[in-house]
């Protein structure tokens, strides 16, 4: 958690200056008289301005905001607790025979994720099934365009090179994602795993339950 990652970092220049970003993004939110903005002090005892720190990021998360300091810190934080091995991104069993298949076919595979690059790297660098970015030929995120927006799909492929989009499969677990993919004319396929809600009955795009079926 954050209260743990600032006092096992505190000293760091990365931290500091992660906390420095925090504090001037508090003040510009007091400044604008933003409800509920959290001032973190520069001065005090470390544990004064960490409590502080840790409430203005709580807050941040509880109203869904997504401001370029929160991330940056949430971005540091993850690294060291994936590097450390405290955190491991979880894969389903059929992922890693899917992806060493895929490798020795010469299929290329990307991933697609509201998530930052960086923080995909991580996932699938430190997961529970070992290193998987070998697997992969590159990753995209919200710079490409929202995954509910058909336009997304269309500067994916042409990154890619891909001239005919119909080449590509898309899988997903998200109704509105598909109907997006669709609609740029991706090849779409809907996953169904335990614990995704249920799908429209008249959602007329095929579904798979594992990477195997694929094939």
């Amino acid at each position: 958690n954050v209260a743990d990652f600032l006092k096992k970092n505190w000293t760091t220049e990365e931290t500091q200056a992660d906390v420095q970003c925090l504090r001037e993004q508090a003040e510009a939110d007091i400044k604008a008289k933003v409800k509920g903005a959290v001032a973190i002090p520069s001065s005090g005892t470390p544990t004064q301005i960490q409590r502080a720190a840790v409430a203005s990021c709580l807050w941040q998360t509880s109203i869904n905001r997504k401001s370029g300091p929160l991330k940056q810190l949430q971005g540091h934080l993850w690294k060291y607790y994936y590097e450390s091995g405290d955190i491991k991104g979880e894969m389903y069993d059929d992922i890693l025979p899917a992806l060493k298949r895929w490798k020795k076919e010469g299929t290329p595979v990307y991933i697609y994720s509201s998530g930052s690059r960086a923080a995909q790297r991580l996932i699938f660098g430190y997961s529970d099934k070992g290193d998987l970015r070998p697997y992969l030929s590159g990753y995209f995120d919200t710079k490409s365009g929202a995954k509910v927006e058909a336009a997304s799909y269309e500067n994916i492929a042409e990154t890619i090179g891909i001239d005919d989009i119909s080449k590509l499969l898309f899988c997903t677990d998200m109704m509105n994602e598909a109907t997006a993919s669709t609609e740029a004319g991706v090849n779409t396929v809907m996953f169904l795993r335990p614990g995704n809600g249920a799908l429209p009955p008249d959602h007329g795009l095929p579904t798979a339950t594992t990477f195997q079926s694929l094939f």
